[in-house]
């Protein structure tokens, strides 16, 4: 919707003409000079226990009630999923992000937060550190289990820069650890990095939760000696399982 969509009211006795014709009249009077008028103008709307709206009654109460939870997405990755999986995932099914969908309509479903904070060395280049950030920004593209993310700079801290991703369970945690996309922004940026922390949040009430994601990282460690080699290169590290000199 923009400011020249016209009105295109359907409801005869309800509010939609009726709010259209005042519209109208202020706007007449406001060109005649007889008043100082400004109509705001707004899209339907979506939220938590919203009904009244063409989404808010049709679509997230079905969504939520059918006899199994099923997500929704862009039509471009339901093509992509019915022709053989994501080029991440070949061969495989891939859902397209349930998550955020059922927590955003009123579903307590546990998420987690993986959080990184850094700091890079004294003469990194500018672009070597936007190649860096473009890394962790296409990490939360092409990860499939990312639900969302946040990249940018650090405020009110040690730290400079920083990013958020938020990841619904422990599997998709460890697909987030191991995806390609990850490990090539740990060979891009990890060499340039000379403080770093990496911590996680979440609403998970089970409080193995944190065992469990450290147990993950250690996996991962173990399971890859080069990365094991660039994160024990760093001069300062705080993080789940962190090796070598940085281990608690």
């Amino acid at each position: 919707m923009t400011e020249d969509t016209p009105w295109r009211a359907t409801t005869g006795m309800g509010t939609g003409k009726m709010r259209a014709a005042l519209d109208k009249k202020y706007l007449a009077a406001h060109k005649a000079g007889c008043a100082r008028d400004t109509l705001g103008r707004s899209a339907d709307f979506v939220g938590p226990r919203v009904l009244n709206s063409t989404l808010g009654g049709a679509v997230f109460p079905a969504a939520l009630t059918t006899d199994e939870p099923h997500p929704f997405g862009p039509s471009g990755e339901a093509s992509m999923n019915s022709q053989g999986g994501s080029p991440s995932r070949p061969g495989l099914a891939c859902t397209t992000r349930p998550a955020r969908l059922e927590r955003y309509c009123g579903r307590n479903i546990p998420m987690i937060h993986h959080c990184v904070r850094f700091t890079v060395k004294p003469g990194t280049t500018p672009e070597q550190l936007e190649e860096a950030l473009a890394g962790l920004r296409h990490q939360g593209e092409a990860i499939p289990s990312v639900q969302s993310f946040l990249v940018g700079r650090d405020h009110g801290g040690a730290y400079e820069w920083g990013a958020t991703f938020q990841i619904a369970d422990l599997e998709g945690y460890w697909e987030y650890l191991v995806h390609p996309a990850h490990r090539r922004t740990d060979e891009i940026g990890l060499p340039m990095v000379d403080q770093f922390v990496s911590f996680d949040i979440t609403d998970d009430p089970d409080p193995e939760t944190g065992n469990r994601i450290a147990a993950l990282h250690q996996r991962r460690f173990d399971s890859d000696p080069e990365l094991t080699a660039l994160v024990c290169g760093i001069n300062q590290y705080e993080g789940s399982a962190a090796p070598g000199p940085h281990a608690a």
